[in-house]
C-alpha cells in the first residue's frame, strides 16, 4: 500500500518597502498614509523660542540651522528625511550670531503680507521695501522682426551690485558684442546678426523690466563657420 501525504501550507509574499529615490516620487506618494501626508504639511519642531533675541519666534533648530523658520517631519520607513526651512511668510530668517563662530548671518525679514495689507497704507508698504541689500540686474534683448526666428526676449548678460543702503545706487557695466546677438543660420552656415532696431531691457527678471533702450544696426553682421569637421564626400 502506498500512502501519499499532501501538505497544504500558506505562501507569504514579502514586498520590499519602497524608499524615496530621485525617480520614484509617485510611488512613494502612493505608499504614504493620509496621516503621513498631513505630517508634511504641519511640519516638525514647532517650539517657541522664549529667550534671547529670538523671543516669540517659532523655530529652535539649534543643532541643525540655528534660528531656522521650521522643519518638515521625517518619515523613516519611506526614506523621507526632515528638511530645514529657513524662509517663511516674512522672508528668510536664521540666527545672525552663532556659538563659537565669529561670522554673522544677518538676513532681511519683512512683515507678513497680510499684516501690511491690513494697514491700508500704501506709503508704508513702499517703505518696507527700502532695505540694505544686493541686487542682480539682468540684460535682455529683443531682436527686430523679419530675420531668423528668435525668442521674443533673450537674457544676454547680468551683473550684481555691491551691498547698497536704502536709496543708494550703483552703475553697473555689462558688455555685449554683435556676436552675442547672432543666431546660427543653417542655410548659410554662419552666425548672423540681422540689421534693424533692437530693444535692450534691464530688470530683475524677464517679467520685471524696469528700463529699456533702443539699439540700431545698419547692416548685417556675419561670422562664417569653418568646415573643419566636414567629411570628404
Amino acid at each position: 500500500m502506498t500512502i501519499c501525504v499532501i501538505l497544504f501550507g500558506s505562501i507569504n509574499t514579502m514586498t520590499a518597502q519602497v524608499k524615496l529615490q530621485t525617480n520614484n516620487v509617485d510611488e512613494v506618494l502612493k505608499a504614504m498614509t493620509l496621516e503621513e501626508k498631513a505630517m508634511l504639511v504641519v511640519g516638525g519642531n514647532r517650539q517657541i523660542a522664549t529667550s534671547g533675541e529670538y523671543n516669540g519666534m517659532i523655530g529652535g533648530h539649534a543643532q541643525r540651522v540655528p534660528g531656522a523658520a521650521g522643519a518638515t517631519q521625517s518619515i523613516p520607513r519611506l526614506g523621507i528625511p526632515s528638511t530645514v526651512l529657513t524662509d517663511g511668510p516674512a522672508g528668510v530668517r536664521i540666527s545672525p550670531r552663532r556659538d563659537n563662530d565669529t561670522n554673522t548671518y544677518f538676513c532681511t525679514g519683512f512683515p507678513v503680507g497680510t499684516a501690511l495689507a491690513c494697514t491700508w497704507n500704501t506709503q508704508l508698504v513702499e517703505e518696507v521695501g527700502k532695505c540694505i541689500g544686493k541686487e542682480v540686474v539682468e540684460l535682455y534683448v529683443s531682436a527686430p522682426a523679419g530675420g531668423l526666428e528668435k525668442p521674443a526676449c533673450e537674457l544676454k548678460a547680468f551683473a550684481k551690485t555691491r551691498e547698497l543702503q536704502p536709496n543708494q545706487s550703483e552703475t553697473l557695466t555689462m558688455k555685449l558684442s554683435l556676436y552675442d546677438l547672432a543666431s546660427y543660420n543653417e542655410a548659410t552656415q554662419a552666425w548672423e546678426t540681422a540689421p534693424g532696431k533692437y530693444t535692450i531691457g534691464f530688470g530683475a527678471n524677464v517679467e520685471n523690466i524696469r528700463a529699456t533702450a533702443p539699439y540700431s544696426l545698419s547692416k548685417q553682421f556675419t561670422v562664417k563657420c569653418h568646415d573643419v569637421m566636414k567629411p570628404n564626400m
